[in-house]
């Protein structure tokens, strides 16, 4: 794990796994590298994951009211190193945890792959509801060290 770079972006974004783009163009109606760009931007702390030297993500975690507000975008390395993947995925959760009691975001009901790696991080995953620019349906993802946040999450 790397601070994030510009760089990181040039890389990650033309090899985001589909199932990415497809949540962040229903999510805010964002390209890949928009999505990437601007969490980046937001974000009080931003990394990306490095597998031999390839970025396999990208993540970090935005302020919201009372909690954090985590995202995480993924290329094809991930699939080539599940076990690494979920290994410091944990990790860097539990990092998290010390400085936001909660950590909130919404997961797109069509990316099995995310909500399964979503559950085994701990995460709750609430009922599916609309969501996002394209109205479709999301799971919101809860992972509280103390109280929960306020719905840090306008829609768009």
């Amino acid at each position: 794990m790397v601070p994030a770079a510009p760089a990181h972006v040039d890389e990650l974004a033309p090899k985001l796994r589909p199932a990415d783009a497809a949540e962040v163009l229903a999510s805010g109606g964002f390209t890949p590298r928009e999505a990437l760009e601007e969490s980046v931007r937001a974000s009080a702390h931003a990394f990306a994951a490095l597998f031999d030297g390839e970025v396999a993500g990208m993540w970090g975690v935005v302020d919201g009211p009372g909690c954090g507000i985590v995202w995480a975008l993924t290329g094809p390395a991930v699939e080539r190193h599940p076990k690494a993947f979920l290994r410091h995925s944990r990790v860097a959760v539990g990092v998290l945890l010390r400085h936001y009691p909660a950590l909130v975001n919404y997961v797109d009901a069509r990316y099995a792959a995310a909500l399964r790696w979503v559950r085994r991080l701990g995460f709750e995953v609430g009922p599916p509801e609309t969501f996002g620019a394209a109205g479709l349906l999301f799971h919101r993802i809860l992972l509280r060290r103390g109280a929960a946040c306020a719905s840090p999450l306008p829609q768009p």
